[in-house]
């Protein structure tokens, strides 16, 4: 069993999102991750946090 289950860190820098509440955690306990519009790109943006809300 792993150790560190239902305790894992979400860190985030998009510092536009209302769950960023401490510089660079998500304040959110679990987010949700979206592929993006080109979901089969193979590059770094091809997925997205769905759970992201604008200040």
């Amino acid at each position: 069993m792993d150790k560190n289950k239902g305790h894992q860190c979400i860190g985030c820098e998009v510092t536009s999102c209302d769950h960023n509440k401490r510089g660079c955690e998500c304040d959110l306990d679990s987010i949700t991750i979206r592929p993006s519009c080109n979901c089969h790109s193979g590059s770094a943006d091809e997925s997205m946090c769905a759970s992201y809300q604008a200040k």
